[in-house]
C-alpha cells in the first residue's frame, strides 16, 4: 500500500499544470508574487509588468504568448521560461546579472535600456527584433545566428568578444563602433546599415546583400566598387551630433 501511495504521489507531482493567459500587472513586489502558484505552462500571455525587481525566481517553463516584464529595472539570477511563443518585453531593464534568456522564442527580445550585464546568451534564432540599444558592459555575449527583424547594437564600441549573426532581416544598428575595430558584418542585412562612427571601410567587410540604405557620418566618400553588387539603395551622410563635434 505504501509503495502504491509513493507511485501515486510521484505521478501527481510530475503532471504538467496548464492555465490560460495570466494578468498580474498589479503585483509590484516579488514577495506577493511568491504567494501565487504559477502553472508550468501558460496558454497565453503572462503579464508581470508591475514588478520593479526580481531575483532567484522560477518562472513557468513555457509561455504560449507574450511575456511582459516591462517594469523591471534590475534582475539577479533569473531563469526566464525555456519557451516563449511571443515577444519578451523587458524595455525598462537596465542591469541584469545571470539573466538566462529563453531557449526558444517566437517573437522579439526587447532589452533596449539594458546597460550592463554578465553573460547573455540568445537562442539560435529570434524571429523578430533584438533591441540592445544601450548595452555597453558585458562579460560574454552570444547573439543569435539569425535575427528576423532589426538588430540594435547602437552603443557597442567593439565586436572583439562576440560574433554578429549570419543574417539580419531588418536594420542593423552599429552606430558607435570604434573606427579601428575589425568588423565582419552579417552576410545578409535585409534593411538599412547604420555605421555612423566609422571613418572608412578599411577594416570592414560589408554584407553580401543590403536591402536598404547605408547611413554614415564620418566617411567623406564611399567608392561604388566596394558596395555589394546587388546594392540598389542610397548612401546617406548624417550630421555628426554636437556632443561629438565639441567633445563634450
Amino acid at each position: 500500500m505504501k509503495f502504491i501511495l509513493i507511485i501515486f504521489l510521484f505521478l501527481f507531482s510530475t503532471q504538467t499544470v496548464k492555465a490560460e493567459g495570466i494578468d498580474l500587472r498589479n503585483i509590484v513586489r516579488q514577495s506577493k508574487l511568491e504567494t501565487i502558484e504559477l502553472p508550468s505552462i501558460v496558454e497565453g500571455h503572462l503579464n508581470l509588468s508591475g514588478l520593479f525587481s526580481i531575483e532567484n525566481f522560477i518562472f513557468p517553463t513555457e509561455v504560449h504568448g507574450d511575456l511582459y516584464l516591462s517594469g523591471l529595472y534590475k534582475v539577479d539570477f533569473v531563469y526566464l521560461p525555456e519557451v516563449v511563443k511571443g515577444d519578451l518585453h523587458t524595455e525598462s531593464l537596465r542591469y541584469g546579472t545571470d539573466l538566462v534568456l529563453p531557449r526558444v522564442i517566437s517573437g522579439g527580445i526587447y532589452l533596449g535600456k539594458l546597460e550592463k550585464t554578465t553573460e547573455l546568451e540568445f537562442p539560435m534564432v529570434v524571429t523578430k527584433n533584438v533591441d540592445l540599444s544601450k548595452l555597453k558592459e558585458y562579460k560574454k555575449l552570444k547573439l543569435p545566428k539569425v535575427v528576423g527583424g532589426y538588430l540594435k547594437l547602437s552603443s557597442i564600441e567593439t565586436l572583439e568578444q562576440f560574433i554578429l549573426p549570419e543574417k539580419v532581416g531588418g536594420d542593423l544598428h552599429l552606430s558607435k563602433l570604434n573606427p579601428d575595430t575589425m568588423v565582419d558584418l552579417p552576410k545578409h542585412v535585409g534593411g538599412s546599415l547604420y555605421i555612423e562612427s566609422l571613418e572608412s571601410l578599411e577594416n570592414i567587410k560589408l554584407p553580401e546583400f543590403i536591402g536598404g540604405d547605408i547611413y554614415v557620418s564620418k566617411m567623406p566618400t564611399i567608392v561604388k566598387e566596394v558596395l555589394p553588387q546587388s546594392f540598389s539603395g542610397e548612401v546617406y551622410n548624417l550630421p555628426v551630433p554636437s556632443i561629438n563635434i565639441f567633445n563634450l
